[in-house]
């Protein structure tokens, strides 16, 4: 694909997700925007032009299944946007429940850097000029091994059982950044 930047849209309420994933994209030179909710996701990509749409599935009120769907409902060209899944329960058959759902791809959380932006090229075509930088590699490889014996406890929609380990991540990421 083409290197270049994007017009995202993340919808994520947690705030230390948005602060790795957004560090992420602000390195690759991307402009986003952040919401909180399905509700605002939807409302957003009604008011202005988004190239991607990064959803969490579990957020307050509406979740990014339903806004997904929603978006997906809506009229003209908007309605096609490509959308990406972020989740921190990644189970057996969610990749095929996000795709009924109307998404395109779907990445794991917590973010690995060359998943994350592999996942964005295979979506828009386009990639960052920094693609996958190697920094951030190792240290996700052991932010995963750390909440990856926990992942049988990610069954309810609570962000706890990856805390540590995004926190860790959200420490190493900010800090190479600087």
């Amino acid at each position: 694909g083409r290197v270049g930047s994007l017009r995202i849209l993340l919808a994520e309420d947690s705030d230390i997700n948005q602060m790795v994933i957004t560090a992420i994209l602000k390195k690759a030179g991307h402009a986003f925007h952040v919401v909180e909710n399905g509700n605002d996701a939807v409302a957003a990509v009604r008011e202005a032009d988004y190239d991607l749409v990064l959803m969490d599935i579990h957020m307050p009120g509406m979740d990014g299944i339903d806004a997904t769907r929603a978006i997906r409902a809506l009229s003209g060209e908007v309605a096609k946007i490509p959308i990406i899944a972020l989740t921190a329960n990644a189970m057996k058959g969610d990749r095929e429940r996000f795709i009924d759902a109307g998404m395109d791809d779907y990445v794991s959380k917590p973010i690995d850097h060359a998943a994350f932006e592999d996942a964005i090229t295979r979506t828009t075509g386009v990639r960052s000029a920094m693609a996958a930088p190697e920094f951030v590699r190792g240290d996700v490889a052991v932010a995963t091994e750390i909440s990856s014996d926990r992942k049988s406890t990610r069954l309810n929609s609570s962000h706890q059982p990856i805390s540590y380990a995004v926190f860790f991540l959200k420490q190493k990421i900010l800090f190479k950044l600087n």
